[in-house]
């Protein structure tokens, strides 16, 4: 199961899909123009720590898991229209980053989103679009329907994190590993919202308050994922 939580089928730049943008585990490169939507979030010290997606010339859309530990704008910037981790693009400065205020309520992870506005504008060109959001109509994904999930982030799994809050982490998101310097993208299959949630991942973190909820699709393909 991934961190970020908003999956549709695979995009372009003309229609209304749109990836997950976060991390991957056992993806492949991507390729110029697939995914011009997409951004690297990025502290102005450390470099990238979590992928996004441009709404219009001053809002990007990224995970409020990404900011469970306070980060304050003018250490956050927004690296547009490059496939490289923490180089090419345009650099644009945080101005605002409004967390979703009911965020990991009433369970874990649930109302994951984070909306970034940034000082410089966003302006649309081969390499950066903005993202095309599902509406109201959108139909709800069935099992077995294959989503496509793009982002920067590690390549292989780690293991012996050892407390609940470690295994937690490792298993739902494998936040350790070989990290990747290229945009990545993967093949997914969406899995049974109900099957998925009677699976023993949940069962065994009741007391932390993890559920899947309706704000969420869960997908399962053995040796890939992505993750915070």
């Amino acid at each position: 199961m991934g961190g970020q939580c908003y999956w549709f089928p695979k995009p372009s730049v003309n229609n209304n899909n749109s990836p997950k943008a976060g991390k991957i585990y056992n993806g492949e490169k991507a390729e110029s123009g697939d995914y011009p939507f997409l951004v690297a979030i990025e502290h102005t010290w450390f470099g990238q720590f979590c992928g996004g997606s441009v709404l219009n010339e001053y809002w990007v859309i990224t995970a409020a898991h990404c900011f469970i530990e306070e980060k304050a704008a003018d250490i956050v910037q927004v690296r547009a229209g490059s496939l490289e981790i923490d180089e090419g693009g345009t650099v644009h400065k945080a101005e605002k980053i409004i967390v979703h205020n009911k965020f990991g309520k009433p369970f874990l992870f649930d109302n994951d989103i984070t909306l970034i506005k940034v000082e410089n504008r966003l302006d649309e060109n081969p390499y950066v679009t903005f993202v095309n959001l599902p509406t109201s109509h959108t139909k709800i994904l069935k099992s077995g329907v294959k989503v496509y999930a793009a982002g920067w982030g590690i390549t292989s799994s780690v293991k012996n994190w050892g407390k609940l809050g470690d295994e937690l982490v490792s298993e739902s998101n494998r936040l350790s590993g070989v990290r990747s310097n290229f945009l990545l993208k993967i093949t997914l299959n969406i899995l049974d919202h109900n099957k998925c949630a009677k699976a023993d991942f949940f069962k065994r973190y009741t007391d932390a308050d993890l559920k899947l909820t309706n704000n969420m699709i869960c997908t399962l393909t053995i040796g890939k994922d992505t993750t915070a």
